[in-house]
């Protein structure tokens, strides 16, 4: 149910074998060397409740298939080198109380669709080049 390896020194790519532990609730990668894009095959980790993959080099797009984590309550990517815009399907994550997309390269509009995220306690968007609000509050 749980895989947390955060504070090693782990290099390379985030496994998209990963998407095959489908029980799996917490995945924690965080503060590690990883690098290359996030593996769009995480979208079928179904009852994930936490993804950390914060601190780590990861480049490229968040994958919109991160939106059909329906059960997702954490995303934490801060601190990586993501770019592009935010995936609208993120706003399909009903259950989220926190999302940390601080501190990468993304830019764009923030997506309308996050507004209707009703249980969000938490949203740091700091760090990128958005424009837009998030629940009323500008972006940067």
């Amino acid at each position: 149910k749980e895989l947390g390896l955060s504070l090693n020194s782990l290099k390379g790519e985030v496994p998209p074998d990963l998407q095959m532990l489908a029980n799996l609730e917490i995945l924690e990668l965080g503060a590690n060397r990883l690098t290359g894009s996030i593996p769009p095959e995480l979208g079928q980790l179904t009852s994930l409740k936490e993804l950390d993959l914060s601190d780590n080099e990861l480049s490229g797009q968040i994958p919109p298939e991160l939106g059909m984590l329906a059960n997702l309550e954490i995303l934490d990517l801060r601190d990586n080198r993501l770019t592009g815009r935010i995936p609208p399907k993120l706003g399909q994550l009903v259950h989220l109380k926190e999302l940390d997309l601080s501190d990468n390269q993304l830019s764009g509009e923030v997506p309308a669709e996050l507004n209707g995220l009703s249980n969000l306690e938490t949203v740091d968007l700091g760090g990128n080049e958005l424009d837009g609000l998030v629940g009323g509050t500008p972006a940067r």
